[in-house]
């Protein structure tokens, strides 16, 4: 094109189409000193089928970053920061929410492996989740014997703890020790 051409004309149409030169990463992976990162692909493999995070209530992050740290020790490639192969492979980890939690960060906002736990651990692990369960181990209060006797001993109730619909559930055990009798009185068991 020279000095003097017009731009190719371009309707309003053409900005909404997806543009693959205009796709950002809200990580800025660090310069690595080889020429290649070169991630074993069984690796990339066992991180998006063993420890997928998906954002929801009942993961654990903290349990989640303790997982994908033990799978990127088991490799190292000469000249490559911890920082480059984590920031490369932590993506193929985040599934669903998590995944797109990470897309909407700005791009270019994380830069190291310690600013990224800290963004993840800030969105799953949040200041207000900890408080709560602070609170809850400090209100723990153990609920009372419900057998009636305080001071029993630990094999005690060992039929209650087993399966349910076996005969040798207490129901069962004191409805045979009653000699058969179907009353539904509540039956203190004391020392069986």
């Amino acid at each position: 094109m020279g000095d003097n051409e017009a731009p190719a004309r371009r309707v309003v149409a053409d900005y909404a189409r997806p543009n693959a030169a205009n796709a950002r990463s809200s990580i800025t992976r660090p310069a690595i000193g080889v020429n290649r990162l070169q991630i074993p692909p069984q690796i990339i493999t066992m991180v998006t089928n063993t420890i997928q995070f998906h954002g929801l209530p009942s993961e654990d992050p903290n349990v989640h970053l303790s997982r994908f740290s033990a799978i990127c020790d088991t490799f190292q490639e000469q000249g490559v920061t911890e920082d480059a192969c984590k920031l490369r492979l932590f993506p193929f980890s985040l599934a669903d929410r998590a995944h797109a939690w990470l897309e909407s960060l700005p791009a270019g906002s994380i830069t190291t492996w310690a600013g990224m736990k800290e963004k993840f651990l800030d969105k799953y692990f949040p200041p207000s989740k900890i408080a709560r369960l602070r609170s809850m181990i400090q209100e723990f209060r153990q609920k009372p014997h419900v057998g009636g006797d305080a001071e029993a001993e630990p094999g005690d109730n060992e039929a209650a703890s087993r399966d349910p619909g076996s005969a040798d559930t207490v129901t069962d055990s004191v409805h045979d020790q009653r000699g058969g009798t179907t009353s539904g009185e509540p039956v203190a068991i004391l020392g069986a």
